[in-house]
This record gives structure tokens, C-alpha cells and sequence, in this order.
């Protein structure tokens, strides 16, 4: 059997090929040594079995160890001749790939890349159209995935590999640039902010007015149903409708504008019956902001109104809670302090 045993040398330049001169004249069973033009520090010798192979490695001069496992010739050479006959000629691999492995790919011009993510194996999946495979007799030609182009490019330090040309995509890949990593992080949080909008309005078909249409609507309407109730119920209308005041003003400021000129702007709109008015920060202008595609999903509207009120009374619980338990302590501090004015 042929063995594969990569090995450290004591000397970094010509120790392959020194070695390579001692086997031939001791005329030792080595079937070859792999020379600078292939990887060094690799031998591949002929022996019954796995340790009498490492033994006579171990034994010759300048080899300083053995480094991994060793393993047969024959089985990596089945391994790579499975992966040329499914007709694959790019490998992605969550493990790692042996050199020597890899070297022999190389030959058969298959690109194999390794280490890569769970992560990224799913996406690529996606993208791709194939299928993961977790054993080699698995790879058929009806499991590959298809792409135009697969190459490597070097960005300063780093080498990235880019799938270009997929097929009907399910998966794709956005690249940030920035001057700091601040900047990348919030473009990186507003671009998933902006996909999970994207991904909520498809999922459910739902989509109200964006630019504060809403907000300022819901308020006029609330103060409308606040008219009809009278004492404390009519305040805590009142308030909850500023409240929702607070998004238009909000909007207006980040965009530098007076939020006093906006918000009288949007209620003299809403109350002449213009319900989808709005706030266009493109335009810095009041205007129909369906007209002008400002959305946002209806299923977000609803949940931020829904989680403020909800801690807004639990804030009130625990107020209650906190005024209650303070007074029962003052009652209780003054009738333990009565035998001790007693006693003077």
C-alpha cells in the first residue's frame, strides 16, 4: 500500500529535496517524493501497513516529525476521482481539506474551497441550487448546483471567493463599505431593518402610510373619541394621542426641519381630509405619501403600539405597587417607634 506522511524537516530550503536523495540511496520503498514544484514536506512511500510506513520516515535524516494523520494514497485518490466523475468542478467544505488533497483537485482543475460556515453552506445552497451531502457516495450529477463564474479575489489582506451568475437566486450577498466601524455597523443595522420591513410586508400583504400619516390620523381620531367620555378616561386619551404625536416630530427633526411647523402643517391636512399626508423626507415636504411609495408594514405599526401601551401599564402597576408598599412601611416605622418615646 502507498501512504501519504507530511512531515517538519529540520532545515526550511532544500530539506524535501535532501531527503529525497538519501531515500534513493538507501533504496528504501518510497514511491516518491513530492517536489518543490508540488507541496513539500509531503512523502509518499510504499509499506504494508501504516506504522511500519511512519517508522521509516521517522528514521530519515532531517525529518523532524510527523505532522497529522497519515493516510493511504488509494483513499484519497478514490475520494477525488468520486468527486471528477459526479462532474463537479467547485468543492465547498464546512471541514477542512488535506494539502495533499487539495493538490490533487488542483490537477483535475476542481476549485475546492474549505472551512466554510454552516452558514455560508446554506446560503450557497440556496443560491446555487444544490445540495448538501454529507458522504462522497452521495455526489451524483443531479445534487450540483450551477453558477457562470467561481473565482478568488484578493482585497488587501484577505482572498474572498465570489459565486457569481447563479440560477433563479434564493440567497444573495450584500457588501458594506465604510470609513469606520461605526459607519459599517449602523448601515449594517439599517439595511436589516430595511429587509425585515421588506420581508414582513410580503409575509403578511399589509401596508399603511409611512412619514407619520398614521400617527398623526390615529390621534385626530382618538381626540375625536375622546369627546365622548369625560374626567380622568378623557386625559389618558388625550395624552396617549400626543404620544403618538411624538413619531411626525421626531421625523421632523432627524430631517432638520421646526417638528412645531411640521406637526400644525399635518393636522391642517388631516382635518381637510387628507388621511394619507405625510412627511417626505426625500422632498422635505407635507404631501400623499402613497403617491410617493413612503410604506410601512401594518404588522409594525401595530406591534409598536401595542408593546408601548403594554409597558406603559406596567409602568403604572408598579408605581402603584411602589406607593402602596411605601406606606404600609411609614405606618408601621411609626407605631414600633411609639414605646420608644414612651420610654423618655
Amino acid at each position: 500500500m502507498i501512504f501519504i506522511i507530511k512531515v517538519t524537516t529540520n532545515k526550511e530550503e532544500k530539506a524535501v529535496d535532501m531527503i529525497a536523495d538519501r531515500v534513493e540511496k538507501k533504496n528504501l520503498n518510497t514511491y516518491a517524493v513530492l517536489r518543490p514544484h508540488g507541496l513539500r514536506g509531503y512523502i509518499l512511500i510504499e509499506s504494508e501497513d501504516r506504522e511500519s510506513a511512519e517508522e521509516s520516515v521517522f528514521n530519515l535524516p532531517y525529518v523532524k516529525g510527523i505532522v497529522g494523520k497519515t493516510i493511504g494514497y488509494e483513499e484519497i485518490k478514490n475520494m477525488v476521482e468520486k468527486v471528477k466523475l459526479s462532474g463537479a468542478n467547485v468543492i465547498l467544505c464546512q471541514k477542512g481539506i488535506d494539502d495533499f488533497a487539495q493538490y490533487l483537485l488542483a490537477k483535475e482543475k476542481i476549485y475546492a474551497c474549505r472551512r466554510v460556515s454552516r452558514s455560508d453552506m446554506e446560503k450557497m445552497s440556496k443560491a446555487t441550487g444544490g445540495k448538501i451531502v454529507s458522504n462522497l457516495s452521495e455526489l451524483n450529477p443531479f445534487e450540483l448546483g450551477s453558477a457562470d463564474l467561481v473565482e478568488e479575489v484578493k482585497h488587501g489582506e484577505d482572498s474572498l471567493t465570489y459565486v457569481r451568475g447563479c440560477q433563479n437566486p434564493k440567497a444573495l450577498t450584500i457588501l458594506i463599505h465604510g470609513g469606520t466601524e461605526h459607519v459599517i455597523d449602523e448601515i449594517e443595522r439599517a439595511i436589516k431593518d430595511g429587509l425585515g420591513d421588506v420581508a414582513c410586508s410580503l409575509q403578511s400583504g399589509l401596508v399603511v402610510a409611512g412619514g407619520g400619516a398614521v400617527e398623526i390620523e390615529l390621534a385626530k381620531r382618538l381626540r375625536e373619541f375622546g369627546q365622548s367620555l369625560s374626567g380622568r378616561e378623557q386625559l389618558a386619551v388625550e395624552e396617549f394621542a400626543s404620544a403618538l404625536e411624538f413619531i411626525p416630530s421626531t421625523l421632523a427633526e432627524n430631517a432638520g426641519l421646526d417638528p412645531i411647523d411640521v406637526l400644525t402643517e399635518l393636522k391642517s391636512k388631516h382635518d381637510s381630509g387628507e388621511r394619507n399626508a405625510g412627511l417626505n423626507l426625500f422632498t422635505n415636504k407635507i404631501e400623499n405619501v402613497l403617491e410617493a411609495r413612503i410604506i410601512e408594514p401594518l404588522k409594525i405599526k401595530t406591534q409598536a403600539i401595542s408593546s408601548a401601551s403594554e409597558v406603559a401599564m406596567m409602568i403604572l402597576r408598579i408605581d402603584d405597587v411602589i406607593a402602596s408598599t411605601g406606606k404600609s412601611n411609614n405606618s408601621l416605622g411609626k407605631i414600633s417607634r411609639m414605646p420608644d418615646e414612651g420610654m423618655f
